[in-house]
């Protein structure tokens, strides 16, 4: 569990009472965010739209899966969806096959 300064829960509640929760919002766990050494806080996820970056396909971000990035994840509060999921999974999946012929090379040099 991550120690929340006080200030960053008056923030959150300050924001609440003067900034109303949109519908279908769920607001957040402060005590799950991870600190970035900034004044702000994001009280609460909502669904927002993105353009991939690499196929330029049209896509939402879920309150759901914002959640998990920033509370489980423990993503950046200030980082933001820029691909769609099977972007993601591709790059992924290069990622993993230069890791792979990367432990490969090593190998066959160590021999």
């Amino acid at each position: 569990m991550v120690f929340v300064p006080d200030w960053r829960r008056e923030m959150q509640q300050y924001r609440i009472e003067h900034d109303p929760i949109p519908d279908g919002a769920i607001v957040a766990n402060l005590d799950e965010q991870e600190e970035n050494n900034s004044y702000g806080v994001k009280p609460y996820y909502e669904d927002t739209t993105f353009t991939c970056q690499d196929c330029s396909k049209h896509e939402v971000w879920t309150a759901k899966k914002q959640q998990w990035w920033f509370e489980v994840a423990k993503g950046s509060i200030n980082s933001q969806a820029v691909r769609c999921g099977s972007c993601r999974q591709r790059v992924r999946d290069e990622k993993d096959a230069q890791k792979k012929h990367m432990a490969e090379v090593a190998a066959k040099k160590s021999v």
